[in-house]
């Protein structure tokens, strides 16, 4: 962005991007100095008596995924960027830097070095993921059913549901940050 920018009333947004570690280049939407993306929107709920009972909820002794979820401990396609290169083994630390200086030998944008440094080492761990939730979907399959029930006027009626395996739609979401990252470093084969 362009230091001769408007950025309106409240300047510029205050938070620094976790990939590049620079500064957001969009407007404040708020005298708390964020833009919508970096949670100027909210400010949390006003009444929150309904987290009470929650014990997954976020400050609650509780913490976790909720009763039966356990998406997570399954194919472990769902821990951050940071929090899984923390827990790499040796051999996939290996294999990212190994991954990482190939894509970087295939990049052709006209990026800063540290820059197409930082998006190549998140494409190489974003590849990590998508196997993941991949492996999840071949492991457990692509949709299962379970026992559901619902309530109509007093009367409860038990049933079997089809749901859709959740590692379908993080594979799908991982797939497209993976592809727009690529794009970014212009690095298609």
């Amino acid at each position: 962005m362009s230091s001769k920018m408007n950025y309106g009333r409240f300047g510029r947004c205050t938070a620094t991007a976790k990939s590049t570690g620079k500064r957001c280049g969009r407007p404040a939407i708020g005298p708390h100095g964020k833009c919508g993306f970096h949670g100027g929107k909210s400010s949390g709920p006003k009444n929150t008596e309904y987290l009470e009972e929650n014990d997954f909820a976020r400050g609650n002794s509780g913490g976790g995924a909720p009763k039966l979820n356990t998406n997570a401990v399954q194919s472990g396609a769902w821990v951050d960027l940071e929090k899984l290169e923390a827990r790499l083994s040796e051999k996939e630390r290996d294999d990212v830097e190994r991954t990482t200086e190939a894509y970087l030998k295939r990049a052709t944008a006209d990026l800063p070095e540290d820059e197409l440094q930082a998006k190549a080492r998140e494409i190489a761990l974003l590849q990590i993921l998508r196997f993941r939730a991949t492996g999840d979907v071949f492991t457990r399959g692509f949709a299962w059913e379970e026992p559901t029930s619902v309530d109509v006027a007093g009367e409860s009626y038990e049933y079997e549901s089809t749901r859709v395996n959740p590692s379908v739609g993080r594979g799908l979401d991982l797939s497209a940050r993976w592809r727009r990252l690529m794009s970014e470093i212009e690095a298609w084969p």
